[in-house]
């Protein structure tokens, strides 16, 4: 029960600390079109959430854990190299998703796009400038869903469960994916709409925080770069060819269905590779005699 109640307190400082200061930063990223095409101030509320937890850690017995991400090895690189390919991947599937159903894909028109610090028509700034800002609002975002809030949550559960929990979380906080389909439920009254779009929302990111669990098990570092590696990839790869935040259910049906197809295969691997360490643990005891409860050596005849 202790634990359990620890969870409970850990979990309710980080929301309750992510929302008070992503609601400031959403409103500001509301009114303000610098903020918006900058990077997304909201962000700063998971990082808050994050480091709030830190901070209290001690004082109430959460438990928490912290795993960085500024160390690199051979591991780490393959993770997050993996990472960005599942996210590339998931993105052209969504791609042919709407091509084998003739449905219209919405790709933005970079010359349009109102970035306030580019020139009209400069594509290539204005992609940069919006990588460059993506890249700042998910690195704050990741430290506390990923660096804080997942590890913490996965020395109690399992991956399906800890990834279950992280996704409706992060599902809760995306706020302008909320607005959105709220904006157009507003305009359309579209009940089964709505629906469908927040049943999709929410499988999409449980399904990415499944994955990203998987991805980071026997990880000592590292969850920070190939967490942010992955949503750079997707973030960018959603940006320029589906208009996902518009709130039509087909754009994200296709990208949860993606995300769970990406997230099952990664739970394969992970059990197969749980039950062959599992078997070669057991096969190792029983080979070593001085390990307790290993078979005893044999012993050749003298017939």
């Amino acid at each position: 029960m202790e634990v359990k109640q620890r969870v409970g307190v850990l979990l309710a400082v980080f929301v309750v600390v992510t929302a008070a200061v992503s609601a400031v930063g959403f409103w500001l990223h509301h009114h303000f079109a610098i903020a918006y095409w900058v990077f997304d101030l909201g962000s700063f509320g998971p990082l808050a959430g994050g480091l709030a937890v830190l901070a209290l850690n001690r004082r109430l017995g959460l438990g928490a854990r912290w795993v960085p991400g500024l160390g690199f090895n051979v591991q780490v690189v393959r993770r997050v190299v993996l990472a960005a390919a599942t996210a590339l991947a998931i993105v052209l599937s969504c791609v042919q998703f709407y091509t084998f159903f003739r449905w219209r894909m919405k790709p933005i028109d970079l010359p349009l796009v109102p970035h306030p610090l580019a020139l009209p028509g400069d594509s290539l700034t204005i992609i940069l400038l919006v990588a460059l800002g993506m890249l700042i609002g998910l690195a704050l975002q990741e430290f506390g869903f990923r660096t804080v809030l997942q590890p913490s949550l996965r020395s109690r559960f399992g991956v399906v469960l800890s990834g279950v929990i992280v996704g409706v979380v992060w599902g809760t906080w995306a706020w302008p994916a909320w607005a959105g389909v709220l904006d157009r439920f507003g305009r359309t009254g579209d009940a089964l709409g709505l629906l469908l779009f927040l049943a999709a929302h929410y499988g999409m990111t449980i399904a990415v925080s499944v994955f990203l669990a998987t991805l980071h098990s026997n990880m000592r570092f590292g969850h920070w770069a190939s967490a942010v590696a992955f949503r750079l990839v997707y973030g960018l790869g959603f940006f320029l060819i589906l208009d996902e935040e518009q709130g039509m259910w087909q754009p994200m049906f296709a990208i949860s269905l993606a995300c769970v197809a990406a997230a099952a295969v990664s739970l394969y691997y992970y059990r197969r590779a749980a039950l062959a360490e599992r078997a070669r643990s057991a096969r190792d005891k029983n080979m070593d005699p001085a390990e307790p409860g290993g078979a005893p050596p044999l012993e050749r005849s003298t017939h």
